[in-house]
């Protein structure tokens, strides 16, 4: 995954694709259990429905935040729901929904 001015570019497997900020749909945050505890990961949705998905743990995942933060600036900061998320009071937090455009 590289962050781009334009976006999220994304490989998997041979096929190499870019989200546009303004295609990006909902974005979610979820706890992940391994093996080892729990992780926080990064649901990311398109408008024709597909995801990328990125953990804490990810080389660009605080970059991607940051990026996500200056694209969409109705996402929620990490400081409102990390915490909670992390220490398992939520399971899921919804970090942007794509404004109605038909209204």
């Amino acid at each position: 995954m590289l962050v781009t001015a334009d976006g999220i570019a994304v490989t998997q497997g041979a096929k190499k694709r870019v989200i546009h900020w303004s295609d990006i749909n909902r974005i979610a945050a979820f706890r992940q259990d391994i093996y080892l505890g729990m992780v926080v990961c990064i649901a990311i949705e398109a408008l024709d429905g597909f995801t990328v998905y990125i953990s804490e743990g990810d080389a660009a995942y605080g970059t991607l935040y940051d990026a996500l933060m200056q694209a969409l600036p109705t996402i929620l900061p990490m400081g409102s729901w990390f915490l909670e998320l992390s220490q398992g009071r939520v399971e899921v937090v919804k970090l942007y929904d794509r404004p109605d455009m038909t209204a």
